[in-house]
């Protein structure tokens, strides 16, 4: 039987989990590579799918790095910090920061609002040029790590409001609101809504009204 150490079923499962979430990001860029087909390669999906085909890249990077040097993760050691190691957490870095603005190109796609190609290639070079230079400054994975959430959650922020179409002194608003009543922010836009057309009356009967803030708390 094989002892392991604590360090070594971490990186074990840390391993299996990055190995899970290439073959989702590759499963998911195939899926919306048939919808681009079926839909006729609109720009917005097109776009997603190069989107999840960055994120595929950016983890299969991760997983190089720790194939790649003599003695990685997998077999119980810290990852050694070479040239080669810094090539694949390069990639990932810029890989990830192209997964979020290749979300934000297709929801201006999706709104009929494209982002101009020139700008768009410069825009790709400078992800280039920052991520080559983070990766100098930060060499270890946990800090680039952070650095890209940085950027990839407030990405998805801006993603939602664009195709929800709310200024943002509303969805602000709505945010704070939500919080107050302790609702998500899907949560209490739905409510919203159907308190407006059970009001308007234009539903003759919708399944259920939201329910109050207790009542969603407990569930």
């Amino acid at each position: 039987m094989i002892d392991l150490s604590k360090y070594e079923v971490s990186a074990v499962v840390s391993f299996i989990g990055t190995i899970v979430q290439t073959s989702v990001a590759i499963l998911l860029a195939g899926l919306f590579f048939l919808l681009s087909r079926r839909a006729g390669r609109r720009p917005y999906t097109v776009a997603w799918t190069w989107a999840l085909v960055a994120l595929a890249a950016a983890i299969g990077a991760v997983v190089a790095s720790y194939l790649l040097p003599a003695s990685g993760p997998i077999l119980g050691v810290p990852v050694r910090i070479t040239a080669v190691v810094l090539v694949c957490y390069t990639a990932y870095l810029y890989c990830k920061l192209l997964f979020t603005g290749l979300l934000v190109v297709g929801a201006l796609d999706f709104i009929g609002q494209p982002i101009n190609r020139l700008v768009l290639k410069s825009a790709g070079l400078g992800l280039a040029i920052t991520s080559m230079v983070v990766v100098l400054l930060l060499p270890t994975l946990d800090q680039i790590v952070m650095v890209q959430s940085l950027v990839f959650a407030p990405g998805l922020a801006v993603c939602g409001l664009i195709l929800l179409r709310l200024p943002p002194e509303l969805h602000a608003a709505i945010e704070k609101w939500a919080a107050d009543e302790l609702r998500s922010v899907n949560g209490q836009i739905e409510y919203l809504l159907a308190q407006s057309v059970n009001k308007a009356g234009r539903a003759r009967r919708l399944k259920a009204e939201a329910p109050p803030p207790q009542e969603e708390q407990q569930s």
